[in-house]
This record gives C-alpha cells, sequence and structure tokens, in this order.
C-alpha cells in the first residue's frame, strides 16, 4: 500500500505545518525570555530586600538603637525638626567588646562599619544606613555611600527628604535607589541602596524583551499565515481535484450506462424472463442512480444547480410525494400514514427539490423498517417553520452513527445497505437541498425503537 506521506502535495502540507510550529515554538521561546526578565526584576528585588535586611540597623547596632543612655540623648538633646545634629560622645564609654573595632567616620563621631550578616550570602551593594527623625534630618551615621564626593551629606540629605515627602516606608525604584523606612524611637532608621545600574539594566532589558516579542509575534503571525495558508491551498487543491474527478468520471459513466440499460432491453426481448439479464439490469440502474446522485452532488458543490425559487403549497407537494409509496409499503407490508392540515402551508422554493427531499426521506424511512412496521408522514407549522416530519419505527439509529448520519457514503448498517441498495448519497442530497432553502433537517432516534428525520423550511413570509 502506498504510504500518502510521499505523495507530493503530502509532503507539502507536512513541510507547512512543521515550519507553522516551529513559528508557535520561537513565539514561545520570545515570550518565555520575555518572562525571564519579569523573573529576574522580580529576583532583584528579592536581593534587594535581602539586602535591606542584611544592613538594617536593627539587626547590627541593637546597643546604639536599643540602648536607654541612647534613646534618653535623643529625647533630651534633640528637638526634631531643627535639622539640627549632635554628636553622641557620651557612647564613647560604652562597652561593645564583642562588636568591631571603632572607626571615626565625618563628624559624627566614633561608630562601627559592621559586616554583613551571613544568614544569607548576599552580593555587597553600596548603601547608606542612618537614623533619622520625624522631619528627615539625619540624626546618626552609621554607614555612608563609598563614593563621598558624588554622595555628600547634602546630597543625602535631600535625597531623604524627597523620599520622605514621597510617603511610602519602601520603594525599589527612586530616581534609581531603593530605600526603607522603619519607626523607630522618635524617628527612623532608614536603609538607602543604590541601585542605578540594577536599574538601569533592568529598563534595559525589559525594553529589548518587548521589542523581541513583538517583532517575534508580528514576524510569527506572518509567517504562520503564510505557512498555514500554503496547507489549506494545497489541500484545497487536492479537494478540488477530487471534486473534477468526481464530476468528470460520472459524466463520462452517464453513456457507457445508459448504453448497457439499452441493450439489456433489446436482450430481454430476445431472451424473456432471464434472470441473469435481471440481475445485469437491478445493478445497472443502481449505478446508473448512484452516477446522477454523484454528478448532482458535484454540480452542487462546484454551486452548477440552479434552483427555480417560487411561493408553493408544502402540504400538497408531501402529499403528491408521499402517495407514491403507497404501492410500495403494500407490498413489503408496512403501513404508510400521511397527516397534513386542512390548510395550505406556503414556503417559497423550489417544488421539484423539496419533493426530491421528502421522496428520499420517506424512502429512507422504508427502506429501514421491518415488516409491519409503521412509516407516519407529517406536516405542520412550528413557529416560523413549515415542517416535515418523517417517522418510522424500527431498528431506529445508533447514537454513535447520528453525528455521522448526513456524510456522504455512509450507512450504519452495511448488511441492510446491500439489501435494499442504499449506497448513503441520498441523506447528503437531501439535507445540501434543505440548506439552499435556508432550513435543516434533524435527526432523533430509539435504538430498536423508531427513528425521525424533521426537515424545516422558512415560512413564506406573507403567509
Amino acid at each position: 500500500m502506498k504510504n500518502s506521506s510521499h505523495d507530493p502535495i503530502f509532503r507539502k502540507v507536512h513541510f507547512n505545518l512543521f515550519m507553522t510550529a516551529g513559528v508557535a515554538v520561537s513565539l514561545l521561546f520570545a515570550a518565555f525570555f520575555l518572562l525571564f526578565n519579569i523573573y529576574i526584576i522580580g529576583n532583584n528585588y528579592a536581593d534587594t530586600d535581602d539586602y535591606f535586611e542584611a544592613v538594617s540597623p536593627e539587626n547590627f547596632f541593637p546597643k546604639y538603637l536599643d540602648n536607654p543612655p541612647f534613646q534618653k540623648d535623643i529625647r533630651e538633646n534633640f528637638v526634631p525638626g531643627n535639622g539640627e545634629r549632635r554628636r553622641l560622645d557620651k557612647f564613647d564609654s560604652t562597652d561593645f567588646s564583642d562588636e568591631e573595632p571603632l572607626e571615626e567616620m565625618s563628624d559624627m563621631g566614633p561608630r562601627r562599619r559592621p559586616p554583613l550578616r551571613e544568614a544569607r550570602p548576599v552580593e555587597y551593594k553600596d548603601h547608606f544606613v542612618a537614623h533619622v527623625n520625624q522631619d528627615g534630618d539625619i540624626v546618626v551615621n552609621f554607614h555612608k555611600f563609598s563614593d563621598d564626593q558624588t554622595f555628600s551629606d547634602e546630597y543625602v540629605q535631600a535625597l531623604i527628604k524627597r523620599m520622605m515627602k514621597e510617603g511610602r516606608i519602601q520603594n525599589y525604584n527612586f530616581e534609581g535607589f531603593a530605600y526603607r523606612f522603619t519607626p523607630h524611637g522618635n524617628g527612623f532608621s532608614v536603609v538607602i541602596i543604590d541601585r542605578r545600574n540594577e536599574v538601569f539594566n533592568e529598563h534595559h532589558y525589559a525594553v529589548i524583551s518587548i521589542i523581541i516579542f513583538i517583532m517575534a509575534s508580528v514576524s510569527g503571525f506572518l509567517l504562520a499565515w503564510k505557512f498555514t495558508w500554503d496547507a489549506l491551498s494545497t489541500a484545497e487543491e487536492s479537494y478540488s481535484s477530487q471534486k473534477r474527478f468526481i464530476a468528470d468520471a460520472s459524466h463520462e459513466l452517464k453513456t457507457p450506462i445508459s448504453v448497457i440499460g439499452a441493450n439489456i432491453d433489446v436482450l430481454e426481448q430476445e431472451i424473456p424472463d432471464n434472470k441473469w439479464l435481471g440481475y445485469i439490469k437491478t445493478e445497472n440502474t443502481r449505478m446508473s442512480q448512484l452516477v446522477k446522485d454523484l454528478l448532482y452532488l458535484a454540480k452542487n458543490d462546484a454551486g452548477q444547480i440552479e434552483y427555480t425559487k417560487m411561493p408553493f403549497d408544502l402540504v400538497n407537494a408531501c402529499a403528491c410525494s408521499v402517495l407514491a409509496f403507497e404501492s410500495i409499503a403494500f407490498e413489503q407490508n408496512k403501513r404508510l400514514e400521511l397527516d397534513t392540515p386542512n390548510e395550505k402551508i406556503f414556503i417559497t422554493g423550489d417544488e421539484s427539490k423539496i419533493r426530491q427531499v421528502i421522496i428520499i426521506l420517506t424512502d429512507n424511512a422504508l427502506k429501514n423498517s421491518e415488516k409491519n412496521a409503521l412509516v407516519k408522514v407529517s406536516c405542520y407549522i412550528e413557529g416560523n417553520y413549515a415542517c416535515v416530519r418523517v417517522w418510522n419505527s424500527g431498528h431506529g439509529i445508533a447514537a454513535a452513527d447520528i453525528p455521522k448520519i448526513f456524510d456522504r457514503f455512509f450507512r450504519s448498517d452495511v448488511s441492510r445497505s446491500r439489501v435494499t441498495g442504499g449506497s448513503g448519497l441520498g441523506l447528503p442530497i437531501a439535507l445540501s437541498i434543505a440548506k439552499t432553502h435556508g432550513g435543516t433537517i434533524t435527526v432523533e432516534s430509539k435504538v430498536n425503537e423508531y427513528a425521525v428525520f424533521i426537515l424545516k423550511l422558512p415560512l413564506e413570509k406573507n403567509s
């Protein structure tokens, strides 16, 4: 058996689908890159939090902040808001034997430069640690920025004032700095971290990520559209070729089938009552109908079927179509009932085509019912639709087969179809006619009890 993947058409479809999948993967990669940068920014914020904890005065200067003499000096010698900073000389004698050696820093007097805490290793960041009053004036400097020229006392003091004016306890990006104020005593302990390089890199990579994502999305959409269009065009071309082949083959078969039929008629006159000729004639008639159905569907798909639509009485069309089956039902020992209203029901459409639908549904009901079965055809109005309901008792239709019942060449019971001569094209033809008239055909069934087909067509507006 030939592998369909070796067919050039399928190879082209597979290639286009593969390229479309590749474009989708590239879009996912771009999205991942964007999310990764978001993760990096979040991770930087987390590192900043850890650094806040690492250099927090509460962690490294408990004896400065919690020592009663220090608090007493703050309360007695410092007036909030006057901007005055005092030397804390009285702490020169305080016992800090468990701390590192003292260092002289600026005019704030002796203080200690503690190491970062060892609870969680963090990368060193240039930072500033101090205690300020409620107006933002620096009371005690615990740690200054490393660049004293750039970060002068006046610059840092003004920076703290602007931070307090913002009214936030903590911010990760204020003019390139991260800060945290912690209420303590009559003021705040403040930690300021220089994140200007980090913020620049974050913005830089964020812009690059967004540009890459947008470019990947646009180019990916265009490429995916192109490859998908090529794949669909190839499939559509293949499908159109198949339809053309069916139409051409059906048209070409009409002539030899007609010739066979004519020769059979001649032979029947020469050899009457010959069962072999009877078999040939039956199959030739079946083949002739199959070719007609195929040709009809091919023309309908191509939009070459012409419909002469005009108002007509559906009740009369239904009666004329069903009465033709009375003799067939009698021969098959089946009951055929027709239930129509006394009033006329007008619809707009091609009467001959609507009759063909009713004939197909009635013939289908008779073929798929047992002896002594009841076939009932009803015509009525439901809302804005005129309905023809064809009900028959019998083996019914399996629930799994109902969605496929209108597929071409589908036969739910192949053995029965062979006996009744069904080809699986009647219902697709009926549905195509109904849709052309703006209607539908629905199916309901219960296995081993009944099956019902309901044709719904829009009512004539003036009826």
